[in-house]
């Protein structure tokens, strides 16, 4: 059983508060197919991060993401801007996981290869922050 510190509602709550501060487009009505089920899938996932409390949004509009490894270390997220994806660029074609890293590094202020470490994020944390990073790209 998953060790939740914040029941499903209030979680929803937060989740809503937190996409409308920051202008992400929840709009399902609107979205294509593959769109809907990226968007269902990465909100499912920050509300279940959220209810364990590794998530948190305050009013001040701080977002901070606790890691899953031990010292549960807490990264500021940021939302990433143009010069987060105009560093995308220097990677080629199929150098995605090298994209991602860039933009998770516009995110949080740390190096891309912070998050290549293991010691320093689990691949539960990698999701995460793909589900955060994927929400900023499509709104």
């Amino acid at each position: 059983m998953p060790n939740f510190k914040m029941d499903l509602e209030t979680a929803e709550a937060e989740f809503e508060q937190w996409t409308e501060s920051w202008e992400i487009d929840t709009d399902t009505a609107t979205m294509e197919e593959q769109d809907y089920d990226d968007f269902r899938t990465s909100q499912r996932r920050i509300i279940n991060i959220i209810r364990r409390g590794r998530f948190e949004f305050n009013q001040e509009e701080d977002c901070v993401y606790y890691t899953t490894k031990a010292t549960g270390e807490k990264l500021r997220i940021e939302q990433p801007a143009g010069d987060g994806y105009i560093n995308t660029d220097k990677y080629k074609e199929g150098k995605n996981v090298h994209k991602n890293h860039a933009v998770f590094a516009q995110m949080t202020n740390r190096p891309p290869a912070y998050f290549t470490n293991k010691a320093n994020i689990s691949g539960i944390d990698y999701k995460a922050l793909m589900s955060i990073q994927s929400l900023f790209l499509g709104s």
